[in-house]
């Protein structure tokens, strides 16, 4: 039999969506991360999720997260299409505020802070006065005592310290109690 037929056909390509970064990502308490999709087109609709289910609201080619989970993207074509991303993992970490603070070494101009190391601590700011007096900073310390010099002799200093978790001091434990000490 001699016939041609015709056929069409409408093959549907579903985008690969990923989230970056990857993850596992780390955060310090109080801060965000942006995860972004790797496919953007006007013409498709995007939907986040996490753990608990959809994120009512979060439509974005970008989501703002400052809570630990795990989140995923869907992303649907203009044809009815669907392709979910990768999950990414996001922790969030705090600092304590250190202890077992002690002052050594003091001398008539000179004396060493001391303090115990802080789990997940980028550095140490420590601040310290004449008692009663104004603070002076010392920041961005990544070791677990400070020398300080430039004291006025038999005066009583007293000092405290705060663990950061950023570089920039922008996620910070609260202040220790003061150490006191008199040269």
């Amino acid at each position: 039999c001699d016939s041609t037929a015709t056929l069409n056909l409408t093959i549907v390509v579903t985008p690969s969506v990923s989230v970056t970064p990857s993850g596992p990502v780390t955060i310090c308490d109080g801060l965000s991360t942006t995860l972004s999709s790797s496919v953007t087109n006007p013409n498709y609709t995007y939907q986040w999720s996490d753990a608990s289910g959809v994120i009512s609201g979060a439509t974005s080619t970008t989501y703002s997260v400052s809570s630990a989970g795990t989140y995923s993207l869907m992303i649907t074509t203009s044809a009815g299409c669907s392709s979910t991303s990768n999950s990414v993992v996001v922790n969030v970490i705090s600092v304590s505020t250190p202890i077992g603070l002690s002052t050594s070494s003091i001398q008539l101009d000179r004396a060493t802070m001391n303090w115990s190391s802080v789990t997940n601590a980028d550095h140490y700011d420590v601040r310290i006065r004449e008692q009663g007096g104004s603070w002076t900073l010392l920041s961005n310390i990544i070791t677990t005592s400070r020398q300080k010099t430039g004291l006025t002799s038999a005066t009583t200093y007293e000092w405290q310290v705060r663990s950061s978790c950023t570089s920039d001091s922008s996620s910070v434990s609260s202040w220790s109690s003061s150490e006191v000490f008199t040269t």
